[in-house]
C-alpha cells in the first residue's frame, strides 16, 4: 500500500479535511506572513464555516501556526500533583509563568530544551499557563471513533450523479466504507463479503480504496432479487417515485426490473467513471442460486424402473449449459472463480481453459471426446481436467485417460462428473 502502512486490527484512520486545512493555512501564510496571531485569528474565523458534521470542524483546535507548521496549545502540566515544581520564565516579560496546579509534565533540563527548540507556546504575558505544541503533521492519524456523523443525502446525491436519475433510497455511504476500511487495515488481496449489497456501494468502497491505496481487494455481494414492480405497490411518498425511476431506467436498459440489476448496473458505470483515472479491475460476474446440475438419483429398488435406469446412463439435466458445469467443477475443486477463463474450439468441442499456464484447470464438457483430443489437452499439462462422465467416443477412450495424462502430463489429476 501506498504511504502509511496498515495491519490488521490497527484500527486507525487519517483524520478528515487535513488537505483544505493545510490549503487554507498556506494562504494565510502567505497572506500575513510570519504574524502568528493574525493567522491565528483568519484560522479561527475559517473554522466558523464548517457546520460540526464536516471531519474538518474535528481539528479546529489546530488554530495556530509557526514555522515548523499548524498546531495547537496542549495541556502541558504533570499527570500527578507535584510532578516537576520550579519557575518557567517568560520568553516577553521576563517574569514566571504561571504555574498548572499539578506541576510541569517535564523535569526542568527537558523543559528549558523544549522552550529554547520553540516547541513551548506562551500567552501574551506571564498570567497565563504555557503550553505544549501539538503539531498537526505529527498527529495525522487517530483511533477509530464509535461515532461518525455524515451527511446521509452525500451519497444519495452521487448515486443520482452516476445514473443521471434517483433510483436508489438511502444508499450505503461508498466513501465512508473506504475510510473504514483502510482504518480496519483492509489491503492487498483482501475479500470482503457483504451479505446486503444493495446498490452495490460495497463494491464502489472497494474500487476506490484499491484506487487511493493501490491494493487489489475484492468483494462478494449477496443480493435478493428483489422485484421492483412489488416494491412499488407498497412503496410510500418520495420511495414511490425513487422505485418508479429505477423500473423505467431498467426497462430503458432491457434489464430484469429488480434490485440486484441496479447494483449490476452501478459497478458498470463506476468502472466506466474511473477509466483513464484507474487501471485496476472493474469486472464482475454474476451467480444465482440454482438446484444441483445432477439429475436425481434414487435409492429404493420400489422407486427405479427401467426408464430410469436408461436415463441414469447421462447423470446430468438437459437444461444446463456448459457454463453451468464449468463453474460447479470450480466450486467442487476449491478453484477461484474470479480467476480469467477462455474458452476454445479444440478438434470442433469447447474446452474452458481457467488461468494462465500452467492451466488450474482444463475442461470439456461435450460429447463425442476423441483421444486425439485428451492428447492435445494433455500437452499443455494442465494442474487438473475434467471431463464430461459420458462425453467420450467409446469406453476405450474413457479408460484411456488416465494412462494417457500419466506418460504426457503426470501430475494432472483427471476428473469426471
Amino acid at each position: 500500500m501506498k504511504g502509511k502502512q496498515f495491519n490488521t486490527g490497527d484500527w486507525v484512520e487519517k483524520k478528515g479535511g487535513l488537505d483544505q486545512i493545510y490549503q487554507a493555512f498556506e494562504g494565510f501564510q502567505k497572506e500575513h506572513s510570519c504574524d502568528w496571531n493574525a493567522i491565528h485569528k483568519a484560522a479561527l474565523d475559517w473554522y466558523k464555516q464548517f457546520p460540526e458534521s464536516n471531519p474538518i470542524t474535528d481539528s479546529k483546535h489546530y488554530s495556530w501556526m509557526d514555522e515548523r507548521g499548524i498546531y495547537f496549545p496542549a495541556d502541558i502540566s504533570g499527570p500527578n500533583d507535584g510532578q516537576y515544581v520550579y519557575q518557567v520564565i517568560h520568553p516577553e516579560t521576563k517574569q514566571p509563568c504561571k504555574s498548572p496546579s499539578t506541576g510541569w509534565r517535564y523535569p526542568k533540563t527537558t523543559m528549558l530544551e523544549r522552550i529554547a527548540d520553540n516547541r513551548v507556546h506562551f500567552g501574551t504575558d506571564h498570567t497565563t499557563v504555557p503550553n505544549n505544541k501539538t503539531y498537526l503533521k505529527d498527529t495525522e492519524y487517530q483511533s477509530l471513533t464509535s461515532m461518525r456523523f455524515v451527511d446521509g443525502r452525500a451519497a444519495s446525491k452521487r448515486l443520482q450523479r452516476l445514473f443521471g436519475e434517483k433510483v436508489f433510497t438511502n444508499p450505503k455511504d461508498e466513501i465512508l466504507l473506504k475510510d473504514l476500511f483502510k482504518a480496519m487495515g483492509i489491503g492487498g488481496k483482501d475479500i470482503i463479503l457483504d451479505f446486503f449489497a444493495g446498490s452495490a456501494s460495497t463494491v464502489h468502497a472497494v474500487f476506490e480504496l484499491n484506487n487511493e491505496c493501490d491494493s487489489n481487494c475484492r468483494t462478494i455481494l449477496v443480493q435478493l432479487p428483489e422485484d421492483l414492480n412489488e416494491i412499488y405497490k407498497t412503496a410510500k411518498g418520495s420511495a414511490k417515485k425513487v422505485t418508479k425511476n429505477a423500473i423505467d431506467y431498467l426497462k430503458q436498459k432491457d434489464l430484469p426490473q429488480n434490485i440486484c440489476e441496479i447494483a449490476k448496473e452501478r459497478v458498470r458505470l463506476v468502472g466506466q467513471s474511473l477509466k483513464g483515472v484507474w487501471e485496476g479491475d472493474t469486472g464482475f460476474r454474476v451467480f444465482k442460486i440454482d438446484s444441483s446440475n445432477m439429475a436425481e438419483v434414487y435409492y429404493t429398488p420400489d422407486a427405479v424402473n427401467q426408464g430410469d435406469l436408461f436415463n441414469a446412463i447421462d447423470n446430468i439435466k438437459p437444461d444446463r449449459t456448459p457454463e453451468d458445469l464449468l463453474f460447479q467443477v470450480l466450486l467442487d475443486l476449491s478453484v477461484d472463480l474470479s480467476l480469467p477463463i477462455r474458452k476454445e474450439l479444440i478438434q470442433g468441442k469447447n474446452v474452458f481453459f481457467v488461468n494462465q499456464p500452467p492451466y488450474d484447470l482444463i475442461a470439456c464438457f461435450d460429447t463425442g471426446v476423441s483421444e486425439e483430443l485428451v492428447k492435445e489437452l494433455a500437452q499443455h499439462k494442465p494442474l487438473r481436467v475434467v471431463f464430461r462422465d459420458n462425453g467420450f467416443t467409446t469406453d476405450t477412450v474413457k479408460i484411456n485417460v488416465d494412462q494417457i495424462f500419466k506418460q504426457l502430463s503426470p501430475g494432472t489429476e483427471v476428473k469426471s462428473i
